[in-house]
């Protein structure tokens, strides 16, 4: 096997690696981002209804 200089199996490439664990980052924070969006809809539909529900119902 041909031998590198200081390294003992072959040698990384840094840049890929790099931009690989960019792109992986990216992609877990878009997906993040957008469920939090999905949940903020979500509870503030909810909350909605709990309003109208405790406005509509008077309190007995």
């Amino acid at each position: 096997p041909e031998k590198h200089s200081g390294t003992s199996s072959s040698p990384i490439d840094f840049d890929k690696e790099l931009q690989e664990a960019h792109e992986a980052h990216q992609r877990v924070r878009d997906t993040f981002h957008r469920t939090e969006h999905r949940l903020d809809v979500q509870f503030d539909s909810e909350r909605e209804n709990a309003d109208s529900e405790a406005t509509e119902e008077p309190a007995p």
